[in-house]
């Protein structure tokens, strides 16, 4: 779940609310998001390495709720998009294409759409399909912002299971970081809730909500429990060569009355770090609120460094997973050269030509 608010830097003061969109009232004091123009929309690729062979990886973002797309991963002062900047994650994998899934995420206001977990992990490995036709087995690693983060596990389970319709998309997932992702659900006394203070104060001011995705983030939702579940258990199920996780969790609170234009709210934890983790898999806290975990303000940021360690290491490892899954690099040329032992006689010259 992401929308505008504070960065909570100490040592700068908190951003004022987001400018109302020019030419368009706002009821009460609720602040509209930016309008989300169709052409943001979809898997935009931000970086792709000149040279087509050279390319290792894909790197695939995945963002959170009431996010205006085009800013989702901008830090808010510096401008700096982390994915993209030269500085940053290119540099840090020069061989690495990177990609952001954008989709309508608004839950609120005027352009507010019903949206659902099964529909946006559709429209995504639809757009994956006919962007990795040229390279079916080229190692992917997911990058999830909350609720980002269920849609690719959705995305997985659904890969998995219609390997027709998807083919190649679930064999090659190594790795996938999880930025403050609800796999237990956000708490019933969070503002954000159904019954909370900004969802009351949005209602009160009478616009148009959807709000089945708030539904499904709720602790004990019964599509959230089967959608975490099924994703653990097809992840057990992969033995030595299941893909990396690794989960990433919020360890300050922020001032989610902001999205309501309620700045004397107190602070909360939206995702709180049982939610976001799991025993089982390798966590780590960032000193970041919710809003700000998937936003780095330079290539010195220490939480940025975290992040892109762990990424790092996912990479460094996709092809050894690749090879236990017989699909890496050194397993293909393996059944080659076994191709060309086994024509006897037959040149490898003529092998080639064929």
């Amino acid at each position: 779940m992401e929308t505008v608010t504070e960065q909570n830097m100490a040592s700068k003061p908190e951003p004022a609310p987001p400018t109302p969109r020019p030419g368009t009232s706002t009821p009460g004091s609720i602040p509209l998001p930016p309008k989300i123009e169709s052409k943001d929309l979809g898997l935009k690729v931000l970086v792709q390495p000149k040279e087509t062979d050279e390319v290792d990886v894909d790197f695939v973002a995945v963002h959170g709720l009431a996010v205006y797309p085009v800013d989702a991963w901008v830090h808010r002062e510096t401008k700096v998009n982390w994915l993209s900047d030269e500085t940053m994650l290119p540099a840090a994998l020069p061989k690495a294409r990177i990609m952001a899934f954008n989709y309508q995420s608004y839950w609120f206001g005027d352009d507010a759409v019903q949206q659902s977990v099964d529909a946006v992990s559709g429209q995504l490995l639809t757009a994956l399909d006919d962007k990795r036709r040229e390279c079916r087995h080229r190692p992917i690693i997911f990058i999830g912002h909350c609720f980002g983060g269920l849609v690719i596990q959705r995305a997985y389970e659904c890969a998995t299971s219609r390997k027709d319709l998807y083919p190649g998309i679930s064999d090659s997932i190594t790795g996938i970081a999880f930025l403050g992702t609800p796999h237990r659900g956000v708490v019933s006394s969070s503002s954000m809730q159904t019954q909370g203070q900004i969802y009351q104060a949005i209602a009160r001011a009478e616009m148009p909500i959807h709000d089945n995705v708030l539904h499904t983030m709720a602790q004990d939702n019964d599509l959230l429990v089967r959608t975490v579940h099924e994703f653990t258990s097809r992840i057990g199920m992969q033995g030595d060569s299941k893909p990396a996780l690794y989960c990433f969790f919020e360890q300050k609170a922020c001032k989610v009355g902001l999205i309501a234009g309620m700045p004397d709210m107190p602070k909360e934890f939206v995702v709180g770090q049982s939610s976001a983790t799991f025993d089982t898999w390798p966590k780590e806290g960032l000193a970041l609120d919710h809003f700000g975990m998937n936003k780095f303000e330079h290539a010195e940021d220490g939480s940025y460094d975290q992040v892109r360690r762990q990424l790092a290491k996912m990479a460094e490892n996709s092809n050894r997973i690749m090879d236990g899954r017989g699909l890496g690099k050194t397993a293909r040329r393996g059944r080659l050269l076994d191709g060309v032992r086994g024509r006897g006689n037959v040149s490898s010259r003529s092998f080639f030509v064929s």
